[in-house]
């Protein structure tokens, strides 16, 4: 039976527990833990929440909001200049999106 050398837990002790009884006991019983991490956390895929997908309007509000800020502290930069332009190219790439996906 495997038992941690630092703190004395052994495999029936994570086996009923669960819970390791130091760090030490990470790297002692690494080959247990995809054993009983489904058990823990049933599953080992993350199922979690996601964030809502963005709509093309919100995109755009928020492409918008940041040329304004970096205009507001850089005006005139080539950032600025820069940002200004690729602001133009994603309006441009939205509105032939919205044409593609939703033909008048």
């Amino acid at each position: 039976m495997m038992t941690c050398p630092v703190c004395g837990f052994d495999e029936s002790r994570l086996a009923k527990s669960l819970r390791f009884g130091c760090s030490a006991c990470y790297t002692t019983f690494t080959a247990h833990i995809a054993t009983f991490l489904p058990r823990l956390h049933r599953g080992v895929i993350h199922t979690g929440k996601q964030p809502p997908a963005l709509t093309v309007a919100e995109l755009e509000r928020r492409i918008d909001r940041l040329v304004a800020k970096v205009q507001e502290l850089a005006p005139g930069s080539p950032e600025a200049t820069g940002l200004c332009q690729l602001q133009s190219s994603c309006h441009a790439a939205f509105d032939g999106n919205q044409r593609q996906n939703h033909p008048a």
